[in-house]
């Protein structure tokens, strides 16, 4: 008996309005936007599980409204937004380190400095306890000096304006990534300034988009009646070797440099020799006697000391045999979470302090006052260090010269049950010796070493004025300096300013810009300086601002160009914005690109290594905006034998060095993304030469996994669900149909017609085994294996992923590989049962799993039980199990995006809104979307519900181009992105003739043909064809209501050229 759910405050939809449902739900897409009446979309939208499922579906009609309505640009203030407590957006270039821009324009969220000493970036405390501006040091320790203000000096008095939320009583703010608009106004202050700040960004054009720096051009008019004469300055602390300070003897150094163009302040560090002590070291404790008499321990988590446990990751860098090590298990078989959860202390008999320096080796979590080695003297913790979430032990050092003849305690402690919740320490020296020895690495290969500048770009010399060694607040407006270099003291901030005098009369503006740049080339991966690709580029961050100011007008009008074409669109600001905003994940600590030029991603910020094949599968903006790098990640990584690629089976290492194991989901997705990769070159250069890889890949998951050649997989099928599947799942041998698909049209392209045809084969007879088997009149299922009745998995269940492969297969142009009306019938059931305008009752009942929507928000939950059979997640390992009571964004996006194909735009709609809505920054940061991690990678798959709303397709070798947009076709305009260039689509449509305009903006884009869809029962009468004004010659078909043009010859549409279709039609 199907068990009904009494949920409160659920809306019941009237009859009249299900019968509407009933009768319009699969009316053309022309008409959905046109034709619709607000009551038949509230029914649809509030299409409810008949209390089948623990879900409620409460809309406001003004809501549902905004849905489609183009509105206005979203504008934060101190009153909508927490006083900018969460806002951040990333300002740096793609894979320079992590720096956010406040809503205020004040940079924050200092994490360029290779260090990894952010705090709470993983899963639940992420979105549940997001960063805050106030209490930044708590999770992330590089709080740098830095800011802007505004000085004016009139008759009698002076008084200054900070550029922050403590100066200025009203601040707008803009973020459209990869653009910030700042507007700042007080009734105070004279002028009025607008600040817009970015990194350079340019689609396609990864070398002007991986600047270390930021841009900020300020705009400052004079709103009085009277002229005013004022100052801008700008300030910024020497933060080079932050860490490193503590352990190494050298002098930091702040100088001015001026050129016809720039001042610029230039901040770096400079090695000096360590006066040689005269005393020797003490060995306090290197934790190799096998007994521990000088501690007392406390708990169980150090109970195994001094012998280390066995970790899944290798321990390095601990010396001899013992260690001090919280990470306690009774061997192999013990979890990663098992053993983290014991507490415990170890706490030092008394010490007198003899020498200057207590250095040590401590590695683990990165837990302040949780996972940590303490100093305490008289009781009281005056010096605590932790480790970088490693299990790579470093070197660290308290200064405790101050403290010379104090009676002292160290005291290690593992007070955290979570992930990383465990520490270890070896090698406790007293020292007279800042340097930590040879066995670590030299001052110049330091994670944070390098340099910083900041630059005022002026000609006028005469008006501009630097301070190497400004006291705030009153010395940043004076010039001061040069200061000779002064000794790394790691209490102590050396702080320049540098900045310029102007005078404007009553409505007169000026422009002012300044260039923050910064050069920490050493970046260390699985222990080895791989850099950054940045550091083999410049020399250092002054070179890095030169080459930026010699080439500013175009690397701006580029950056402008690009936001411009984005949102000179017919589509709503806020859908536009969410769509977008998550490419800003490729300017975090996220994703890194190494000196050799190797791309390389986490799962989020410091979690979960390998660019995971499963996670990277759904992304869909990075292959669309830069296919050079995701080209890079199959030649250099998934296709490279040294890394991923087992050469003799064509298994590929879900997470490359990390684990050479396979994932069948991202192995599918590997496939497609060579294809898309394929399609988004301008030959097939890339395709023939990784052809022979691509398809020794494919056969591996067939060979292991489809044995009997029926084009379902069976067998242990690991998944992004972080377990083994046994059974047949719609979900896993439906992404493997549509790998094979994908297969037979690289291979046909390829000239290999045999292998073509085999694996359509296959495709076809998936196929048939999901349409007649797996699918249950509602929704597609999971056919449980009798051999693996413990087996994890959804079985009964309707789970959000079931129809990813058919999501992936109109991304790459394979149109539909699955029955449309079963397919539309599952995704109209799956708003049914597993959509959510508030989680909080479904997980009253669910309480598993990690909380990415909390109760009051809204999301499409990973996995409902309208039938029965929630036993299933009492199934494999209950962390685990839980993910499928989840909201999780990327995952949601795979599902929604295909509605927005298969046109159910509404539904598609109303839960991207619903997911933008979680991230309104009144709450958390709408530019770090969270899943296991901060900045997940997979809600990069937001992208796909852009190409879905366009019904873009494109292959570049091909010169094929087709559009179908799903949202006001009479009037529709959108940007697009091809192999080498990207501009403005547009389409209109009066009662018998389409407009499709095409424009290329930057670049260049070849065609030979083009499709567009005319409305339902309709057939092109002529055409005409214009490109930058000469007429083309052309031939048309149809097929169905779709007119697929063929160009004559191969058309080369150019930078600020437009190719024009004009197609008059009529009634079949």
């Amino acid at each position: 008996m199907t068990k009904q759910w009494s949920v409160s405050g659920f809306w019941v939809s009237v009859v009249i309005a299900v019968l509407l449902v009933v009768l319009l739900d699969d009316i053309g897409i022309g008409a959905l936007s046109q034709e619709l009446s607000l009551d038949v979309v509230m029914a649809r939208l509030r299409d409810g599980s008949d209390g089948k499922t623990p879900t409620v579906k409460q809309f406001e009609p003004k809501w549902v409204r905004s849905l489609t309505q183009r509105g206005r640009p979203t504008i934060y203030t101190k009153e909508n937004s927490s006083n900018f407590e969460y806002i951040g957006m990333p300002i740096g270039g793609i894979a320079t380190g992590q720096l956010f821009l406040g809503a205020d324009g004040k940079l924050w969220y200092w994490d360029i400095f290779n260090n990894k000493t952010s705090r709470d970036v993983r899963g639940v405390r992420a979105y549940q306890y997001p960063y805050k501006r106030s209490s930044q040091d708590e999770k992330a320790r590089n709080y740098i000096e830095q800011g802007f203000a505004i000085r004016i000096s009139q008759p009698g008095k002076t008084r200054t304006w900070t550029l922050d939320r403590d100066g200025f009583s009203d601040i707008k703010f803009r973020g459209r990534y990869p653009i910030a608009y700042v507007n700042y106004d007080d009734s105070n202050c004279p002028l009025i300034i607008e600040l817009e700040a970015f990194s350079s960004f340019v689609p396609l054009d990864l070398e002007n988009s991986t600047y270390p720096a930021t841009i900020f051009n300020f705009t400052i008019a004079n709103n009085s009646e009277h002229s005013v004469t004022a100052k801008i300055t700008g300030w910024l602390q020497n933060a080079v070797c932050l860490d490193s300070r503590k352990k190494t003897y050298a002098s930091l150094c702040n100088r001015v440099l001026r050129s016809k163009d720039m001042t610029l302040l230039l901040f770096d560090a400079v090695k000096q020799t360590e006066p040689a002590p005269t005393r020797d070291d003490i060995i306090y404790e290197d934790f190799e006697s096998k007994t521990q008499d000088k501690w007392k321990i406390e708990g169980v988590a150090f109970s195994g000391t001094p012998k280390p446990n066995y970790h899944h990751q290798q321990l390095q860098n601990y010396r001899g045999k013992g260690l001090a090590d919280s990470f306690f298990n009774n061997g192999k078989q013990a979890s990663a979470g098992d053993s983290d959860r014991p507490k415990g202390k170890m706490t030092s008999q008394p010490f007198t302090i003899k020498r200057r320096m207590i250095k040590f080796l401590i590695g683990g979590g990165n837990h302040p006052k949780q996972t940590c080695l303490n100093l305490l003297i008289d009781g009281k913790v005056v010096h605590s260090a932790t480790a970088n979430n490693s299990e790579r032990m470093s070197w660290k050092i308290f200064d405790v010269s101050k403290f010379g003849g104090k009676t002292a305690q160290i005291e290690i402690v593992d007070n955290h049950t979570g992930g990383w919740g465990h520490v270890m320490v070896d090698q406790i020296i007293f020292t007279d010796k800042k340097t930590v020895g040879s066995d670590d690495v030299e001052f110049d290969e330091q994670k944070d070493y390098g340099s910083m500048t900041l630059a005022i770009l002026d000609k006028g010399r005469d008006n501009t004025f630097a301070n190497t060694d400004a006291k705030l607040p009153d010395q940043v407006f004076t010039p001061g300096g040069p200061s000779p270099g002064r000794p790394l003291d790691e209490d102590e901030d050396i702080i320049g300013s540098v900045g310029k005098t102007f005078k404007l009369n009553p409505d007169q503006n000026t422009t002012v810009t300044y260039i923050l740049s910064w050069y920490f080339p050493n970046h260390y991966f699985r222990g080895r300086n791989v850099g950054k690709s940045y550091g083999k580029r410049f020399g250092s961050a002054q070179k890095v601002t030169e080459h930026i100011a010699a080439n500013l007008d175009d690397l701006t009008t580029q950056t402008r160009l690009w936001h411009n074409t984005w949102y000179d669109s017919t589509l709503p600001y806020w859908f536009l914005d969410r769509t977008f905003l998550n490419t800003s994940i490729l300017a975090t600590n996220t994703v890194y690109i190494f000196r050799d030029g190797r791309f390389y991603g986490d799962e989020g910020v410091y979690c979960c290594a390998g660019t995971c094949t499963h996670v990277w599968g759904y992304v869909q903006a990075m292959g669309r905006l830069f296919p050079e790098l995701e080209r890079r990640l199959r030649e250099e990584v998934d296709y490279n034998p040294d890394i991923s690629l087992n050469a003799e089976t064509g298994r590929i290492g879900y997470r490359g060095e990390f684990n050479r194991g396979d994932a069948v989901d991202g192995h599918s997705g590997i496939i497609l993304r060579t294809y898309r990769e394929h399609q988004m070159s301008e030959d097939d250069a890339f395709l023939r030469r990784n052809y022979d890889a691509m398809k020794k890949a494919m056969n591996y998951l067939t060979n292991t996994y489809d044995s009997d050649r029926d084009g379902i997989l069976t067998g242990a099928q690991h998944n992004t669900l972080d377990a083994q599947w046994y059974g047949k799942i719609t979900w896993l041998s439906l992404y493997y149909g549509a790998a094979l698909r994908a297969a037979g049209e690289m291979a046909e392209e390829i000239g290999d017609t045999e292998y073509a045809k085999q694996v359509r084969t296959l495709a076809d007879r998936g196929r048939k085994y999901i349409e007649s088997k797996l699918f249950n009149g509602e929704y597609f299922i999971h056919e449980p294996d009798s051999k693996h009745p413990e087996s994890p998995g959804v079985f009964n269940g309707c789970e959000y992923s079931q129809l990813l492969g058919q999501s992936w297969a109109y991304q790459v142009g394979l149109g539909q590989i699955l029955d449309h009306d079963k397919v539309t019938t599952a995704l109209k059931s799956l708003w049914k049962y597993n959509f959510s305008t508030d989680v909080g009752p479904f997980r009253q009942v669910f309480k598993n799993g990690r909380w990415y929507a909390m109760p009051g928000e809204g999301g499409l939950i990973a996995c409902t039980w309208p039938y029965g059979g929630q036993e299933a997640l009492k199934r494999g390992n209950q962390h685990f199990a839980g993910y499928l009571n989840e909201c999780q964004d990327g995952y949601e996006y795979g599902a929604t995006s295909l509605m927005m194909w298969q046109g159910l735009t509404y539904r598609a709609l109303a839960h991207t809104r619903t997911l933008h809505d979680r991230y309104h920054g009144s709450k958390r940061n709408p530019w770090n979307e969270v899943e296991c991690g901060s900045h997940y990678a997979r809600s990069m798959a937001s992208y796909g519900l852009f190409t879905g709303i366009c019904g873009f397709e494109y292959h570049g070798p091909k010169g094929y181009i087709a559009f179908s947009p799903r949202l006001t076709p009479q009037n529709f305009r959108a940007a697009f992105t091809s192999a080498a260039g990207w501009g403005t689509f547009s389409q209109n449509r009066d009662r018998n003739t389409q407009t499709e305009v095409i424009e290329v903006k930057w670049g260049r884009l070849r065609l030979k043909t083009l499709a567009f869809d005319l409305p339902d029962d309709c057939r092109a009468r002529n055409i005409s064809v214009k490109c930058a004004g000469k007429i083309i010659k052309a031939n048309y078909e149809m097929k169905n209501n779709r007119i697929v043009i063929d160009l004559q010859n191969d058309v080369n549409i150019l930078s600020n050229q437009t190719m024009e279709i004009t197609i008059t039609f009529g009634k079949s």
